[in-house]
């Protein structure tokens, strides 16, 4: 009896498809096959960069399987990102956004195929995500959510087809991350030692960053989302005083790999604040965005592109590392911004 019994396996679903795709197709088949082409050819890189596994597809629809629910959500997050910059270079009726679902559940396995609720309730939850965004299951929140930088907004449990009982479901919203807070504590004996021993180092800093302003050159990352990236908003006013703060980045070339992307881009820092940035794709290709850049008093990059990160602000801890100026997360993830003349 024992050999009957059709395999299974405990794993992470993402189902993708494209939203209006009926819609586009009847407007201009050609035109939208040739779209469909190239949005494919960067899901089904960025799925295999991530360690992702496409096992079905159908018409605009795709279901890939990942070993990690953390790799799961981050190829996602880059897929929708990527999208997003290509579907701003293209008349806004003629724009093809997915939505993404992503669950981990016990699958049956046949073959190179994969069935049964956990595969479902992923298809399932794409359908619940709104354009160009990603909704999650309750399983895969518990496993990433101490682990990606991103805010996760929790809509209930949700009543979706032949799925017997509501299911917990998340909205990644990539345009509001985060840091995340820390955790109160009742003690209060080290508050005014600790009080003193930040404002000693806030001094020493000012003290050297204002020594070694003149020598310093910088670099960014164009379309990334960063735990520094804050939400859609106006730049700052460009004052006397901060265009004297960026005085010595004035014609600096920002160079590096995007995070989202995992391909070189390259920004130019021009006086005025003027940024212009070049974005290679992960597959083909490349953007050009522009934006405003600025140094604020406490010696942070910013730059609040047009278009890239969702027309948000993103800032960077300044750090010097072995003579080289690096530009760096809150948590002083892997590939920094480094800043060259």
């Amino acid at each position: 009896m024992d050999e009957d019994r059709q395999p299974r396996r405990l794993t992470t679903i993402l189902a993708a498809d494209a939203l209006g795709f009926s819609r586009l197709t009847a407007d201009n088949e050609e035109e939208t096959l040739r779209t469909l082409k190239a949005h494919r050819a960067v899901i089904d890189h960025l799925i295999a960069r991530h360690e992702g596994r496409i096992f079905n597809t159908a018409g605009d629809s795709v279901l890939a399987e990942f070993s990690s629910a953390v790799e799961a959500v981050r190829s996602a997050i880059a897929i929708q990102e990527e999208l997003r910059v290509r579907n701003a270079e293209m008349q806004e009726d003629r724009r093809m956004d997915f939505r993404i679902g992503i669950n981990v559940g016990d699958v049956l396995v046949d073959g190179n195929n994969l069935y049964g609720d956990g595969v479902n309730i992923a298809a399932r939850l794409e359908h619940i995500a709104t354009a160009g965004s990603v909704c999650i299951s309750g399983s895969v929140f518990a496993l990433v959510k101490n682990r990606i930088s991103y805010v996760f907004e929790d809509i209930g449990p949700q009543t979706v087809k032949n799925i017997p009982e509501p299911v917990s479901a998340y909205r990644l919203t990539p345009s509001t991350i985060t840091k995340r807070e820390v955790r109160k504590t009742n003690t209060v004996s080290w508050h005014l030692p600790l009080a003193a021993a930040v404002c000693l180092i806030i001094v020493i800093g000012v003290i050297y960053w204002a020594a070694r302003a003149p020598s310093l050159s910088t670099q960014i990352p164009p379309t990334e989302l960063t735990p520094n990236t804050s939400p859609a908003s106006a730049p700052p006013r460009l004052d006397t005083a901060a265009l004297q703060r960026m005085q010595p980045y004035v014609g600096n070339a920002v160079e590096g790999i995007s995070t989202v992307t995992g391909k070189p881009f390259a920004m130019t820092l021009k006086a005025g604040g003027l940024a212009e940035v070049k974005l290679e794709h992960a597959t083909s290709g490349f953007s050009v965005d522009q934006g405003i850049w600025w140094i604020e008093p406490n010696g942070r990059f910013c730059v609040h592109y047009a278009r890239f990160a969702s027309g948000n602000r993103v800032c960077r801890e300044l750090v010097v590392e072995n003579g080289v100026v690096m530009a760096h997360t809150w948590d002083h993830r892997s590939n920094p911004w480094v800043i060259r003349k």
